[in-house]
């Protein structure tokens, strides 16, 4: 019996130790998948990081070569072979040029050039408009830029669009902003690059399986783009299935996965081939999309743990066969000392089980600690593991300094919440983070860059977070100093002014380092002396030139070798009597000279007074890079200034000279002219006439002849000499000249236009000429004043007259008026004034001045003349006639006739309100003497009342409020419309509704006095009015028919259209009716014409008022018939459609 527990007690603990070892073997497993899982996502993201900034590389070159365009097609073609012959990467292949139409104008590729790719992708990305200035990648190469094709390689195309510049015929590049693009479009320069070249050196790097790994690049619809282990796929969809896809795939899960996240890991499985393991990134830049996917087979990364699987596999069998026979051999005898033996052979498989765990937990140990790239992992809120690179990224020097502190501790106060949202999301939502981007404060409290790509996983048990940390502070530093460079080439090539370039490479440098200190020194070889064009520093003022034979920009001038000089260099210097001090002492000092392919110019200085060591290595090729720019544009500025004072002393002996000289180009127009040339053109200034040709300058018979003589010139290259020629000045005059005209050629001796020369010898005629055109300006002046302007000679002649004086004496012209008197063109009660006022002038020679008269012209018009006249003096002052000048001043007359009927009309219409203010105040007195009557019985005297004289009594008193409240409500309505306060909307509304709101309304107190209210509208009416108007004007008129309306009465409502698209509405009554004399009264506001109704109901007239003007506002009028006894009928018409519509 005990023998069967034994042997029971054994076969239990076996398969318990088979179970765990089995569990063992999982869990080890599960582990290294997910470990490596994250390594080989970073993987993804690194290889997708580095295709970006190598595109992005490219991209700026290609953009830099198509700023060339519109240049000299040599030097276009000279510049793009020498890049390309120059740059260090095999990985770009060739550079073409293609014109608008897609056509090959140059090509790097033999054979390439006069082929057409108009239909390409990116030709049509090109022409596109809205895609002006945007460069596009293209991954659909022609076969003369593809081949031949290793099946390794990646070959797109990198399309810069270029357009015609519109500054003398230079281009822009097609980067710039949109509102400064070009109109257009000139073609396309196009780079083709190899990324199959760049991708496999990149996982060389990276990989632990390097002869398993393979990459896939896949854009956002899942067409296959690069597959060097299946070439049948590429350019098929996986997403869509294609056939070639659906032979080789077993199942297409997982590209939903890859599409439709950023980035992630995966699992999937070909035909006849290993379960795969996948991470992937996206990479996105410009049109492009793609999914970089990096595989690994499954079995390679859990081969060490199947390793141990058959291992323990292995064990069990030898476990379970030795276990029968041990067994067996216990039930004969020993068993003892067997179960002992198999559980000593148990503990050591168990041994040898760890150690392979072990191994297992060393390799990865060692792919950790090996890694560039910092690892660590929090739990629970704190540091427990840190790799080499972390110890060394943050600066600490030893595990423990990190262990147990919080990562967040490391992060940039201003990045903190930041990065934590990031990674939090994350590690709650179980997925790798995307690639954050953030600084880290090191233990020395230094700040670096980084990009942290963090992801879940699980330590001793707990789960934890791992991060993956990669410092890119040279990184930005290059990425910086890179955009630095292309700023200060930028502005070297769009900036002329010297002064304002020195400004833009000072603030461009301050991005990458420190130059709150810096000068430029250039030296004056005339002078020997440094003067310094450009200085900011904190301590020492700007020097005047100075000569500084010891100073360390002397020293780096000497040698034209860039210096970073530190305290210790400089006092070796000193020691060496090599330099001197010059201003304040700085720990920090870095110059550069200023080299030009010939000579050195000058010095470039940067320099700091409070920290040691700020400048590197790096700072200083930067700096030389700058300073060699800095030199050429300062040289070109030197030679551009040489140039234009060259001309300048050419051009002041131009202009000096007395002779006219001038320049025309082959189609006569003028490219250049002296001060004597302007003077003869009669132009004010070079710029207007330059670009013109005589025809534009002078009378075409004159202009004729000048072009004929150009032209011979120009095509027989033979002078014209001393001829004699007139030209017209700026007022009309003659200038006679003695013309040579000479032809002007290019280099090549080609006839490009003419030199004129003409000296003036007009000297003895210009002051006739003067003369002359001076009373032609004088006469064209007279006339065009619209005031008459006349003349007289003593006797009282008229010698002058410009057109509106003709017109005024009732002659058709000056001839019909010249010699005669006023005695011939006025009336007798006219003439002998104006006769009297010549005879004062003549005689005493004082002037009159603005005297108003009357006179009528020849149509019968009446005119209101402001009238002056001044004695006429010849060359010694000698009075010999009368000049007058007449201002019309008929239109002023008038409107001061019209301002005073305005006023005297305000003035009546004040009248009237006033008049109708008293007549309101009359009415309002009475409702309230009534009110006010029987609310003092009702004080005084109500206990003697009984409740039928009370009720009587309320009645009235109701009876007056309701009068008194009317009364209001139309004077209110009336003031609002006086001044303009009531709103006035029109719109179409219903005639047929407003007349039942309005018998509705007066209903009860019709039916109180027995009067009948009837419609008598055949039809439905619409109007285009505003209702509130025309329900106030069917109110106050319904209310007015039932107030004079005796009992049993009858009051009809009535409408018709009439021809004029109005509406003609009328309301009957059968009435008291009115009197002549009362309907003269109606509608006036000055008018009294209340009386009361048939019930002895107030009435004050406002309501007819109020009808009357609302009526008129919508375009309308108002009348009324009536006869005493027999009713009255109120008329008036609304509009049917809009008045403007009409």
């Amino acid at each position: 019996m005990k023998s069967k527990i034994l042997l029971t007690s054994f076969i239990f603990v076996f398969v318990l130790s088979i179970l765990i070892l089995f569990e063992f073997h999982y869990s080890t497993e599960k582990e290294a998948i997910e470990r490596f899982q994250a390594h080989q996502l970073f993987t993804s993201k690194q290889l997708a990081k580095e295709l970006e900034v190598y595109l992005r590389y490219q991209s700026q070159s290609a953009e830099k070569l198509s700023s060339l365009v519109g240049k000299n097609n040599a030097l276009l073609s000279s510049a793009i072979q020498e890049y390309f012959q120059n740059i260090t990467t095999p990985n770009v292949l060739s550079i073409s040029l293609l014109d608008e139409k897609g056509r090959v104008s140059y090509s790097t590729i033999k054979g390439a050039v006069e082929l057409n790719f108009g239909e390409t992708q990116f030709s049509k990305w090109g022409r596109n408009e809205p895609n002006k200035g945007e460069q596009f990648i293209s991954t659909e190469v022609p076969e003369i830029f593809s081949s031949p094709n290793n099946g390794q390689s990646f070959r797109v195309i990198i399309a810069s669009p270029m357009f015609s510049g519109t500054n003398k015929g230079e281009a822009r590049s097609t980067l710039k902003s949109k509102e400064k693009l070009p109109a257009a479009y000139a073609g396309l320069l196009i780079a083709v690059i190899d990324l199959g070249d760049i991708l496999t050196p990149f996982l060389q790097s990276y990989d632990l399986h390097k002869e398993k790994q393979s990459v896939w690049i896949l854009d956002e619809d899942g067409t296959v783009l690069y597959q060097p282990t299946h070439p049948e796929m590429v350019s098929l969809n996986i997403r869509r299935k294609d056939k070639s896809c659906s032979e080789c795939h077993n199942s297409f899960d997982y590209i939903e996965t890859i599409l439709s996240k950023n980035s992630g890991t995966t699992n999937y499985e070909l035909k006849e081939t290993s379960q795969k393991l996948s991470s992937f990134a996206s990479l996105r830049y410009k049109n492009l999309s793609w999914k970089i996917v990096v595989n690994v087979p499954l079995d390679e990364v859990s081969k060490f743990a199947d390793k141990n699987l058959l291992q323990t596999v292995g064990l069990v069998f030898v476990l379970v066969f030795t276990l029968i026979g041990s067994a067996f051999y216990v039930f004969r005898s020993k068993r003892a000392k067997i179960l002992l033996e198999e559980e000593g052979k148990r503990l050591k498989e168990q041994i040898a089980l760890q150690e392979k765990v072990r191994e297992t937990e060393e390799h990865y140990k060692s792919v950790v600690d090996n890694s560039p790239d910092a690892i660590l992992i929090v739990c629970e809120g704190k540091i427990v593991f840190v790799n080499p690179a972390a110890i060394e990224l943050v600066g600490a020097t030893s595990p423990e300094d990190l262990v147990g502190k919080t990562a967040i501790e490391f992060v940039h106060s201003d990045d903190k919440q930041f990065v934590s949202n990031k990674l939090y999301g994350a590690l709650t939502g179980g997925i790798t983070s995307d690639k954050i981007e953030g600084r880290f404060i090191k233990m020395d409290g230094s700040i670096i860059s980084v990009e942290v790509v963090g992801s879940q996983t699980t330590f001793n048990g707990k789960p934890s977070f791992q991060s993956i940390i990669s410092d890119i502070t040279e990184k930005k530093k290059v990425d910086l100093e890179r955009e630095v460079l292309y700023e200060i080439t930028e502005g070297i090539t769009t900036t002329h002014n010297l002064n304002e370039l020195l400004k833009l490479i000072h603030h461009s440098l301050g991005k990458v380092i420190y130059a709150e200190n810096c000068f430029i020194a250039l030296y004056d070889r005339k002078t020997k002396l440094f003067n310094f064009p450009f200085f900011i520093d904190k301590f020492d003022p700007q020097p005047p030139p100075m000569a500084m034979k010891k100073s360390c920009t002397s020293y780096i001038f000497k040698t034209g070798k860039p210096l970073l000089l530190t305290q210790e260099e400089f006092d070796q210097l000193v020691e060496q009597d090599l330099v001197v001090l010059v201003g304040t002492n700085s720990p920090s000092w870095i110059g550069v000279p200023l080299l030009t392919p010939t000579e050195t110019i000058g010095v470039l200085v940067l320099q700091n007074y409070e920290t040691e060591n700020i400048y590197s290595e790096s700072d200083l090729q930067l700096l030389s890079s700058v300073g060699n720019q800095i030199a050429l544009a300062i040289e070109r500025k030197s030679i551009e200034e040489a140039f234009k004072n060259e001309r300048l002393l050419l051009r002041t002996v131009i202009n000096n000279i007395p002779d006219s000289i001038y320049c025309k180009d082959t189609e006569s127009r003028k490219t250049l002219a002296n001060l004597a040339d302007i003077n003869n053109s009669g132009a004010k200034s070079e710029e207007e006439i330059l670009g013109k040709t005589d025809f534009d300058i002078f009378p075409k018979e004159l202009a004729e002849g000048f072009f004929a003589d150009d032209q011979q010139v120009i095509q027989t290259g033979v002078p014209v000499l001393d001829r004699e020629e007139y030209v017209l000045n700026e007022k009309g005059q003659k200038e006679w000249l003695l013309t040579s005209k000479l032809p002007l050629k290019d280099e090549a001796g080609k006839i490009i236009g003419i030199v004129g020369i003409g000296r003036n010898i007009t000297n003895r005629k210009r002051a006739e000429e003067a003369l002359s055109n001076e009373r032609t300006l004088l006469r064209t002046i007279i006339d065009l004043i619209p005031d008459a302007i006349y003349a007289k000679d003593s006797k009282g002649r008229k010698i002058l007259a410009n057109p509106k004086e003709v017109y005024l004496c009732g002659k058709e012209n000056e001839k019909e008026l010249l010699g005669k008197t006023d005695s011939d063109l006025h009336p007798d009660d006219k003439k002998k004034g104006f006769l009297e006022e010549d005879e004062r002038i003549l005689h005493s020679g004082d002037s009159i001045l603005n005297i108003e008269g009357e006179l009528i012209d020849k149509d019968g018009q009446l005119h209101w003349l402001l009238g002056s006249k001044v004695p006429l003096r010849d060359a010694s002052g000698k009075i010999i006639g009368v000049v007058g000048v007449n201002h019309d001043i008929t239109e002023r007359k008038l409107q001061e006739k019209a301002l005073a009927k305005t006023n005297e009309k305000l003035s009546k219409t004040v009248a009237e309100k006033d008049k109708f203010f008293s007549i309101i105040a009359h009415d309002l007195r009475s409702p309230f003497n009534g009110f006010l009557q029987f609310t003092e019985l009702m004080m005084d005297e109500i206990e003697s009342f009984s409740t039928e004289e009370i009720i009587e009594f309320s009645k009235n008193m109701h009876q007056s409020a309701a009068n008194l409240y009317k009364l209001i409500e139309n004077l209110l309505e009336w003031a609002q419309m006086q001044r303009g306060t009531i709103c006035f909307d029109p719109n179409e509304i219903s005639v047929n509704d407003m007349v039942s709101q309005g018998i509705s309304t007066i209903q009860q107190r019709a039916e109180q006095k027995g009067i009948a209210i009837s419609s008598d509208l055949t039809e439905s009416f619409m109007v285009y009015a505003d209702e509130k108007m025309v329900n106030a004007v069917f109110r106050n008129l319904l209310s007015n028919s039932v107030k004079f309306s005796s009992k049993e009465g009858k009051i009809i409502v009535k409408a018709k259209k009439l021809s004029n698209q109005m509406l003609e509405v009328s309301i009957s009554d059968t009435g008291v009716g009115m009197t002549e004399k009362t309907l003269n009264k109606l509608f006036k506001m000055n008018e009294k014409v209340g009386s009361k109704g048939t019930d002895g109901e107030p009435s004050t007239g406002l309501g007819l008022l109020l009808c009357k003007e609302f009526v008129e506002k919508q375009g309308g009028t108002i009348w009324v018939e009536s006869e005493v006894g027999k009713g009255s009928t109120f008329y008036f018409t609304l509009p049917i459609i809009k008045p403007e519509t009409k």
